[in-house]
């Protein structure tokens, strides 16, 4: 059983069918973003001002002098421990960002069969560890403008440097199975009217040639990390920037699109929605779809359901996500955050 989870959990982090796994390796970022944005399907390519912009948009990092702590944890598939944590801190004339994502699992069990059909035998001849983390680098600033691009107002560009590690530990039957690799992501944000925001962001630029890949220790094994392009736009329909304002409520809707840029795979869509009856209170919901396979092995598109509430007060937030990831009720999952603004 643990290693059939297993299995739907790397099928799940790598978010595409299994035949590309020979060539892609699993960014650990890809469902570290925290729960806010999980709540609202990952459609937060345009939202501003979020520290867990470090994982989602480096471009949306906080802009002004306070200095800001984000954590989230949870679990996939009831087994295997996500953990995110992220900090944002004024440098010069922008915002740096450090963030940190773990996940992984224990007693895998290695096996061994002998004899075949009905007279087959198993045997359990060790058993293992797996992890998966990121280490983000990020930085951000507020531009006057963009060259030859006077519609984009109070553009913001960001980056993101990443190290990642991965592999199998306490057990000698897989030595060698362990690896880094890194990449980089680039953003921007902008507003061309006080009730819309537009983002885009470039996830692992680099292609394997320039040093965007994952080499693992044994035979120096090497795989690429696939490269997707995010676009979206937050509507804020109401609010004091918003289209119309009621009651001091605060209502946006975002979308973003999805595009691979060196797998073969479809495009998808992330949708959210966030309400504010009050001030302190965040009800949310969203689709984030995310690419499967068929039981032909073809890919295909699931609609997974999200939603979640926040609570914020005098610069402590709470936040906390339900999201499924596929069809199996097995992969319905809950996250929680912390963070914290001084």
């Amino acid at each position: 059983m643990k290693i059939k989870l297993f299995l739907i959990f790397i099928i799940v982090l790598l978010g595409t069918v299994s035949s590309y796994a020979e060539t892609y390796t699993a960014d650990p970022s890809r469902i570290g973003i925290g729960a806010k944005p999980l709540s609202l399907g990952k459609a937060v390519t345009a939202l501003p001002d979020d520290a867990s912009a470090i994982f989602a948009n480096p471009a949306g990092l906080p802009d002004g002098d306070k200095i800001r702590f984000t954590s989230m944890s949870g679990k996939l598939i009831d087994e295997y421990d996500y953990v995110t944590v992220g900090v944002s801190h004024p440098l010069g004339p922008g915002t740096i960002g450090i963030g940190y994502v773990n996940l992984g699992t224990g007693d895998i069990p290695i096996t061994s069969v002998t004899g075949s059909g009905t007279t087959a035998t198993i045997s359990v001849l060790d058993s293992t560890d797996y992890y998966s983390t990121a280490l983000i680098v990020s930085y951000a600033m507020v531009l006057d403008h963009f060259p030859f691009l006077p519609m984009m107002k109070n553009p913001s560009v960001g980056a993101n440097f990443k190290l990642l590690f991965q592999g199998f530990s306490n057990t000698s039957s897989l030595e060698g199975a362990a690896g880094t690799g890194m990449d980089m992501d680039i953003g921007s944000q902008w507003s061309p009217a006080s009730w819309l925001n537009c983002g885009i962001n470039f996830k692992n630029i680099f292609p394997a040639s320039l040093g965007g890949r994952f080499i693992w220790q044994r035979n120096n094994v090497t795989e690429e990390i696939p490269m997707t392009i995010n676009i979206g736009t937050n509507f804020i329909l109401l609010g004091d920037e918003g289209l119309y304002s009621v009651g001091g409520q605060e209502l946006s809707f975002l979308v973003d699109s999805e595009m691979s840029w060196r797998e073969v795979r479809p495009g998808i869509w992330h949708l959210g929605t966030e309400w504010k009856p009050v001030s302190i209170l965040a009800i949310r919901g969203g689709i984030d779809q995310s690419v499967s396979a068929d039981d032909n092995g073809a890919p295909t598109v699931d609609n997974n359901l999200c939603a979640g509430v926040g609570l914020n007060y005098r610069g402590f937030s709470f936040d906390y996500a339900y999201h499924r990831f596929g069809d199996l009720d097995i992969t319905t999952s809950h996250f929680f955050s912390l963070g914290l603004e001084i």
